[in-house]
């Protein structure tokens, strides 16, 4: 096949014409786990789980506010991928894919429950990674994690993980006008509870 032909594709070439996808190593072992993974190869599954795992429960830690509760749902979302395999494509559309799932899982969660503000020990529990002191950290993790479901998850969407507007109102199943409102009532909240 020309370079001519792949560019049509839209798949991008080396000058020698061969695909780059196929000319990298780590692009070609990805293929062949997702591969491997889409026909219930567990070894497949388990080197997948083993390199996303950490990605899927930082999420899922920021978003419940628990390490405990993260724990379980990063399990549920990596049940969930194993029943769903066949609908993986690549390691980056499963990255994505596990994204979506934690935080609909998350979201889900909210509406079965009406959540009370985490007690002291939950917010021991609590992982973050903000700048400063650890004790400026406590502080902002114990102000996030006291706000409003709706607040805490259009901030962690919007401002921890690089979501538009219009993603995060897709995910919470809101207009992207009440997606900026709460998110600018979330970070006054914020700020007012750490002066």
């Amino acid at each position: 096949m020309s370079i001519e032909a792949l560019m049509e594709l839209g798949t991008p070439a080396r000058l020698d014409g061969t695909p780059a996808d196929l000319a990298d190593p780590a692009r070609l072992e990805d293929a062949r786990l997702i591969r491997a993974f889409r026909e219930g190869d567990a070894t497949a599954f388990e080197s997948l789980y083993r390199r996303l795992r950490g990605r899927v429960f930082g999420l899922a830690v920021r978003l419940t506010g628990s390490r405990t509760e993260g724990e379980e749902m990063t399990q549920e979302v990596f049940v969930r991928a194993w029943e769903h395999r066949r609908k993986i494509e690549s390691v980056l559309h499963f990255e994505r894919w596990l994204r979506r799932v934690t935080i609909h899982r998350w979201i889900n969660a909210l509406r079965r429950h009406d959540p009370e503000p985490p007690d002291d020990e939950q917010a021991i529990e609590r992982v973050g990674t903000p700048a400063g002191s650890p004790a400026a950290r406590v502080d902002l993790e114990r102000a996030i994690a006291a706000l409003p479901p709706r607040l805490r998850a259009v901030l962690l969407l919007f401002d921890l993980y690089g979501l538009s507007h219009q993603e995060v109102a897709d995910h919470l199943d809101i207009t992207v006008g009440a997606s900026k409102v709460q998110l600018h009532r979330a970070r006054r909240r914020l700020q007012e509870s750490l002066q």
